[in-house]
């Protein structure tokens, strides 16, 4: 018998590679939810018993002649001794990537949140400035050969 990925996320038990990939498997299925969008996940991380970290993108474009496609990258860490999930989302239009109107790049951040019921549901911060240049100069898995 399976354990819940909720339980496995939410609780105190080290995890395990095949422990992450079942939260990851949960969190890509809230995740088509909430944006509406069939997802990959490319790559998954199993950092230590507590962290991971995976590569999700968009399946297909979408928005007919704006040619939008994103991808991003997901994870999950504790923080002050529970688990942090969250989300980095980088959005594209015809191969060029977009973010706020700023000196600096931008984007999207995401939450996955507990409910009262023990499930958990993602919640987007927005925009958020890159003010440390973390992610400047970061490439999209799907590399050239997708094009504008």
């Amino acid at each position: 018998m399976s354990i819940d990925p909720e339980v496995i996320l939410w609780g105190s038990r080290p995890l395990t590679e095949a422990d992450g990939r079942d939260v990851v498997m949960r969190l890509v299925s809230r995740l088509t939810d909430f944006l509406h969008q069939d997802i990959d996940v490319v790559d998954f991380n199993l950092v230590d018993d507590e962290s991971f970290t995976c590569r999700v993108a968009g399946r297909s474009r979408f928005g007919g002649p704006l040619a939008l496609e994103w991808w991003g990258i997901l994870g999950m860490e504790p923080i002050e001794g529970a688990p942090h999930v969250s989300g980095t989302l980088f959005l594209y239009s015809m191969g060029q990537r977009l973010g706020m109107a700023a000196p600096k790049g931008s984007t999207i951040e995401l939450v996955y949140e507990r409910s009262s019921e023990g499930g958990g549901a993602w919640r987007s911060l927005g925009w958020v400035v890159d003010t440390y240049d973390e992610w400047e100069g970061i490439r999209p898995p799907w590399g050239a050969d997708r094009g504008s």
